[in-house]
């Protein structure tokens, strides 16, 4: 795969300093090179830099040191490549220039996205924008995966839907290095559009990830056959061993959704080559950008871990450019970029310096050069076209009596998995009614893209007892969700959430608790990172206010409509039993 830094004028400039004819842009000296191909320690070391690319590696090439070179003494400090991240979803909540900030200081300078977030809402036309934006920032590098086409199951809900055309076009874009995580249950099955997007991306030499929970045997099998390349779901050696065995990559997770690397970290005991290892965050927050870190903190881990110090390296550099065919980086060599960090202590794995593409870019701790907000345009703040709802638009007039009996959604603690509870509930006047003191809320999902139809249900279980909670920032169709102890409450979130043009909303009564405005697609704000971070603290202290009692409750509040994962799920289309696509009736007759 070729790219920008890949051009003659690039080459010609790199080859004559490594023959000593030209003075190099850049001086590492005195640095402890970890040689991620040999795995050897290497003292001594310099580092010349032409342009973008490294030009030698090793001691200084005559006439290498003119009145331009910038010589920086690493002090005998060791010398890494960049880290590299092979599966996130930066396309949420904040932007790409506060993300750069905080990350590229701690050694992070390739980034491989998910764009699920505004493929969904916006369609492939949100998808270039964000690679607009990406292709703005010139601190770091982003690339990013196209959608899976569709979500888990399109049949089961509305999302924005582009043509099979549009997306194999999008496969074209410089930027797009994959499809992004498919969802095995639909890749067993799967229809002729999604097989030849697959067929496409593998001609053009562009992988696609897999998403395997819950797969195994000749499920994983099946999977594996349709193409797959990789996988960021085992939670154990045994799941990744088994996906290694089948030739996937495995991305081991350790972020803010999950924290799988101590499972899986016994496979060094049981695995001799890595190469097909990295590690992987599959989104971060706020506050773990803002107070404990990046892919420094993943490697710091794997390291107390029991990961020797050049295994740790590799899975965060070589093994994972080379996931994506991004042979131009991932290791200090002749030709490749020039994105490398100094790093004082395997402690820690904090840089004092990190360059990217030749340039320094941070300096203990800050960039050395401030990154600009990108503007999108009006079309991506106009996704929620949504008329204002009333207290009215939440009754249920499906109950016959005084007493009926539903089914409501009931979120498991600890987990992502959600379960059917048949609740007996009043009637009033034909009107189905939830019951706060029992924490039973009427529960809404509602259709974003011009049909006019919503999912109604039940919600149990979260301990929310009063107020109500709506919200766009919901996997994967991101679809504006609202649950709420009362009518009135639903309408007065939901009207403000369109009034943001998106986000997440807590109010109790006629009050607005806290609210998250995301006006991008729904899903992405304007915000600092900083004052986003104070304001996902005060949504998560007003759900508690309104009784909540679910886990992680910023995520776990995201995924209850996500039809990705098992068992019962309402989307804008009702209730259903995902796992065998069969829709379910809301009053429960026998």
């Amino acid at each position: 795969m070729m790219h920008a830094t890949e051009n003659a004028a690039a080459l010609r400039a790199a080859i004559d300093v490594a023959a000593g004819r030209r003075a190099a842009d850049v001086l590492i000296e005195n640095a402890t090179l970890v040689n991620v191909f040999t795995g050897e320690m290497q003292p001594d070391t310099t580092v010349s830099i032409a342009g973008e690319l490294v030009a030698a590696v090793g001691p200084v090439p005559p006439r290498a040191r003119g009145p331009h070179t910038t010589v920086i003494d690493a002090g005998g400090a060791f010398l890494l490549p960049g880290y590299v991240e092979t599966h996130t979803h930066i396309a949420n909540v904040f932007r790409l220039h506060d993300f750069a900030r905080l990350v590229v200081p701690r050694g992070t300078t390739t980034v491989v996205t998910e764009v699920t977030e505004l493929g969904s809402t916006l369609g492939t036309a949100g998808v270039r924008w964000f690679l607009d934006e990406a292709a703005a920032l010139k601190s770091m590098s982003i690339f990013a995966t196209a959608p899976c086409f569709s979500p888990p199951y399109p049949e089961l809900e509305s999302f924005c839907r582009s043509t099979v055309e549009e997306f194999a076009t999008l496969l074209e874009h410089p930027l797009i290095v994959g499809i992004g995580e498919a969802y095995w249950p639909r890749i067993i099955d799967p229809d002729d559009d999604t097989l030849n997007l697959i067929a496409r991306a593998r001609a053009l030499g562009k992988p696609v990830q897999g998403h395997s929970a819950g797969a195994r045997g000749l499920k994983l099998q099946a999977f594996t056959a349709a193409g797959i390349a990789s996988c960021h779901e085992p939670i154990t050696a045994e799941e990744a061993m088994e996906r290694l065995r089948l030739g996937l990559q495995v991305m081991i997770r350790e972020g803010s959704i999950r924290r799988d690397l101590e499972g899986v970290a016994p496979i060094r005991h049981l695995l001799d080559d890595f190469r097909r290892v990295s590690l992987s965050t599959d989104g971060v927050t706020s506050s773990l950008l803002l107070h404990e870190g990046h892919l420094d903190r993943l490697a710091a881990k794997a390291h107390r871990l029991g990961f020797d110090t050049v295994t740790t390296v590799r899975m965060l550099t070589i093994n994972a450019a080379e996931a994506f065919n991004l042979h131009d980086r991932g290791a200090i060599a002749p030709a490749r970029r020039a994105d490398i960090q100094i790093v004082p202590s395997f402690d820690d794995f904090l840089p004092s310096h990190v360059i990217t593409g030749g340039r320094l870019a941070a300096k203990h701790g800050r960039l050395t050069r401030p990154v600009r907000a990108w503007d999108y345009p009006a079309a991506a703040r106009e996704s929620l076209r949504l008329k204002p709802f009333t207290a009215d638009d939440f009754r249920y007039n499906d109950g016959r009596g005084t007493r009926v009996k539903v089914r409501a959604v009931r979120p498991e603690i600890g987990s992502m998995v959600t379960f059917e509870e048949i609740v007996e509930l009043p009637v009033q006047e034909g009107n189905i009614l939830p019951d706060g003191k029992r924490s039973i809320l009427k529960y809404a999902v509602i259709n974003r893209y011009g049909e006019p139809h919503m999912g109604r249900g039940f919600l149990a279980g979260t301990g929310i007892c009063r107020g109500a909670v709506a919200s766009t920032l919901n996997w994967e169709a991101y679809q504006p969700t609202v649950y709420g102890a009362t009518e009135a409450e639903m309408a007065t979130a939901v009207n403000r959430l369109i009034e943001l043009g998106g986000g997440i909303v807590v109010v109790r009564g006629t009050r607005v608790l806290a609210e998250l405005p995301l006006p991008v697609g729904g899903v992405l704000g304007d915000l600092a990172i900083e004052e986003i971070e104070a304001r996902e603290h005060l949504i998560v202290a007003a759900l508690a206010e309104l009784g909540s009692e679910l886990d992680n409750p910023f995520f776990h509040y995201q995924t209850l409509s996500f039809t990705g994962l098992p068992f019962i799920r309402l989307t804008d289309r009702g209730i259903f039993d995902v796992r065998r696509r069969q829709p379910l009736p809301l009053v429960v007759t026998t």
